[in-house]
């Protein structure tokens, strides 16, 4: 497989590309805790996700209205077991079992 980049650089700035690849191959974790706040906390033991990487949460018990098959969300680590997924409100969400 061959990928072909153009970028344009302007003399005096910085070059600073961020370049994420994805592959076909899924991850898959079990969830531990889910809270109800904004944006929402989830745990997941041992995650070893990288902020900026997308995840699709499906199979949640309790807090159903984050299941989802088809989007994926940018999360923000938080610690090596807990991230959160900012554009997402749980507040009103029901809890999570």
């Amino acid at each position: 497989m061959t990928a072909k980049m153009n970028f344009k650089i302007n003399q005096g700035s910085t070059f600073n590309p961020v370049l994420r690849w994805e592959g076909a191959e899924k991850v898959y974790k079990v969830i531990t805790n889910i809270t109800k706040a904004a944006p929402v906390v989830i745990t997941a033991v041992e995650h070893g996700l990288v902020s900026g990487w997308r995840v699709k949460l499906t199979d949640i018990v309790g807090t159903k209205e984050l299941n989802n098959a088809t989007v994926y969300h940018p999360v923000t680590v938080l610690t090596p077991d807990t991230i959160s997924i900012n554009s997402i409100n749980s507040i009103s969400y029901t809890t999570y079992v």
